[in-house]
C-alpha cells in the first residue's frame, strides 16, 4: 500500500514519553513503528506556507491509498481538508498535548500503540463541516433569540483543552452539533471550563 507520513518537524512527542524528543528521534520511532506493521511510507514535512493541506492534496492526486498525519489537531486538520473528498484515507498519529480528534475517535496516544492501530484498526467515514459566512436557524426556521459568551459548532465530543462538551455526539449523522453557553459570567465561564477539564462536569 502506498503511504505517504506528513511530519510537523516542530512537533516533538509530548505525551507519550517521559522526556521531550527532538525531531529526528520522533521521525525514528515513528518509522521503526511502521515499519514494524509491515508500512513503509515517504516521508513530507509541513512548513510555514504549507502545514498540511497542500501536501495532502499532493498526496491524494497521486493516489496515495494511505496519507498519515503527524502531529496535534493543527497539522491533522490541514492534512485533512487536503483529503477531503478523495480516495485516500487518514491515519493519525498524534503527538501534541491536544489531541482532540485522535481523542475522540479513541486513536492510543503512544507511537506504537498508533502505528498498530493505523495497519490493524477499522476505516471509517465521518463527517466534515465546511463553514464560511455563517447564519443559525433551528427548527424549520424558527428564530429564537440568545444571549450567550460563546457558540460553539463541532462534530467530535472533545475540544479545546480536551474539554468534553458533547459526550455522545456521532461523528457520521449528518449534522454539526450547536453548543450555546448562555446566562453564563465570566468567572462562572472559567469555573465550568475547569469542572469540565477536570471531568466533574459536563
Amino acid at each position: 500500500m502506498r503511504t505517504v507520513l506528513i511530519l510537523n518537524p516542530t512537533s516533538g512527542i509530548s505525551t507519550v514519553t517521559e522526556r521531550r524528543m527532538s525531531v529526528e528521534d520522533t521521525e525514528k520511532a515513528i518509522l521503526q513503528g511502521l515499519q514494524a506493521s509491515g508500512i513503509e511510507p515517504e516521508v513530507y514535512y509541513t512548513t510555514p506556507e504549507d502545514t498540511g493541506k497542500g501536501l495532502a492534496t499532493r498526496a491524494a492526486a497521486e493516489h496515495i491509498e494511505l496519507v498519515i498525519a503527524v502531529g496535534g489537531d493543527g497539522t491533522i486538520h490541514a492534512v485533512a481538508n487536503g483529503l477531503v473528498s478523495t480516495q485516500s484515507t487518514l491515519g493519525i498519529i498524534p503527538t501534541r498535548t491536544m489531541n482532540n480528534l485522535a481523542h475522540s475517535l479513541n486513536i492510543p496516544d503512544t507511537v506504537p500503540a498508533a502505528c498498530v492501530a493505523i495497519a490493524t484498526g477499522e476505516t471509517r467515514l465521518i463527517d466534515v463541516g465546511k463553514l464560511t459566512r455563517i447564519r443559525i436557524t433551528f427548527d424549520n426556521r424558527q428564530r429564537r433569540p440568545y444571549e450567550a459568551l460563546q457558540v460553539t459548532m463541532c462534530n467530535a465530543p472533545f475540544y479545546g483543552m480536551n474539554l468534553e462538551v458533547v459526550p455522545h455526539i456521532l461523528m457520521d449523522d449528518g449534522l454539526l452539533d450547536v453548543v450555546i453557553y448562555r446566562n453564563f459570567s465570566k468567572l462562572e465561564y472559567i469555573r465550568h471550563a475547569l469542572s469540565i477539564s477536570q471531568g466533574r462536569r459536563r
